[in-house]
């Protein structure tokens, strides 16, 4: 399933790359296009790409809990705002 922008809400917010009823900036347009001509198979590949190389690389966060000491979490990272 492409990424319809025209269905994409930003009523109650600024987006970076869509304005109103779907219409793109113009200097998002390629990048945009770009994302649309994704298939859901490739962008679940580029994340799990994304996520096994944050674990090969070990970034982590710690959490901090009284109860349990501290914990160690993988960065959590979205991959088309990093795109961006």
């Amino acid at each position: 399933m492409a990424i319809e922008w025209n269905d994409y809400n930003i009523a109650n917010f600024h987006d970076e790359l869509v304005q109103n009823q779907g219409v793109l900036r113009p200097y998002a347009i390629d990048l945009c296009n770009y994302l649309s001509s994704l298939s859901d198979s490739e962008i679940i590949e580029y994340k799990a790409a994304a996520d096994s190389a944050i674990h090969v690389m070990g970034i982590t966060f710690r959490v901090y809990n009284d109860e349990e000491g501290s914990i160690d979490r993988a960065w959590p990272f979205d991959i088309i705002p990093r795109l961006i």
